[in-house]
């Protein structure tokens, strides 16, 4: 069963939990004026459920689009939350190279092992 942990707004991206499958999916867009507020929200509430858990985790990003102030908060987060255990899949839309590019740019970046997953609109 999927939960809403954060709503989505206008600048927002959603995060849903799935307890059946132990994985999180941040989905939407993400251009807040002042993104820090939405990223400590956003890693509180994957702290809480990671700490309820003992099984492994996947966390996949389905994002549209991010400005540049948020590109730094998800870099943070990626570095956050990778770790043993957890799985980190990029989705992007097939047609969109440049949200591909960024999820391997934060890739070799992190020296992360990044799952990216093309999908159809």
């Amino acid at each position: 069963m999927s939960k809403l942990l954060i709503e989505k707004t206008g600048k927002t991206p959603a995060l849903h939990y799935e307890s059946e499958g132990n994985a999180f999916l941040l989905r939407g867009i993400c251009i807040p004026e002042d993104p820090r507020p939405f990223f400590e929200r956003l890693i509180s509430q994957v702290h809480d459920k990671a700490k309820a858990s003992n099984a492994d985790q996947t966390f996949r990003f389905r994002l549209d689009y991010f400005n540049t102030l948020s590109a730094k908060y998800l870099y943070d987060f990626l570095k956050k939350i990778t770790t043993p255990g957890l799985q980190v899949i990029w989705e992007y839309e097939a047609e969109d190279e440049d949200m591909l590019e960024a999820g391997q740019e934060f890739a070799v970046m992190l020296e992360a092992d990044i799952v990216f997953l093309p999908y159809s609109a």
